[in-house]
């Protein structure tokens, strides 16, 4: 249009009012043609705009509120995780508490088999002692038994000196009977 515009000037119309009124014509145009723009597409358009504006926004509200479900149920999760971490400390606590308490004994058993082992090298010692003992009370019943068979072999050869003895007294008894007898002779 306003290419129209300067071709008329350039035709040299001299009326201004024609000019004027061409002009104003041209302006009256595009003021209708921006008010069929404005009021027609432009309102349409961002009425069908704003519609799905309002239709991704109730989209995004449900989507919000699926998040928002969501982060309740991870809040309740952490809550329960929570818990159960509590748990588990305490759990945890329990554990160390039994192992320092078997550390303890383990230390008591090692100083009890410390103790036995302190016991069994007595015991060994006392056994190697009763040992030795036993050794010389079997070399000292040897020698007793030798000593035994000595005896019972002297014995023997006392219970014949003593029957000697009886024999010789009997001899003697006899030799004195006979001496007696001799001397009653000889006294007669």
């Amino acid at each position: 249009m306003l290419k129209r515009i300067v071709n008329r000037e350039q035709t040299g119309t001299d009326s201004v009012t024609d000019l004027h009124n061409n002009i104003w014509g041209d302006f009256s145009e595009i003021k209708g043609n921006v008010k069929n723009i404005y009021g027609d597409l432009r309102i349409h358009k961002i009425k069908g705009d704003v519609s799905n504006i309002k239709g991704d926004v109730g989209g995004v509200q449900g989507d919000v509120s699926n998040i928002s479900g969501d982060v309740t149920s991870i809040i309740g999760d952490v809550s329960n995780l929570s818990g159960e971490v509590t748990n588990i400390r305490g759990d945890v606590s329990g554990i160390i508490g039994n192992i320092n308490n078997i550390r303890g004994n383990v230390t008591n058993i090692r100083g009890d088999v410390s103790k036995l082992s302190g016991d069994v090298s007595r015991i060994i010692g006392d056994v190697s002692d009763i040992s030795g003992d036993v050794s010389k009370l079997s070399g000292n019943i040897t020698n007793i038994s030798g000593n035994v068979g000595n005896i019972f072999g002297n014995a023997t050869n006392l219970k014949g000196n003593v029957s000697n003895i009886f024999g010789n007294v009997n001899g003697i008894e006899g030799d004195a009977t006979n001496l007696h007898g001799n001397i009653e002779e000889i006294a007669k």
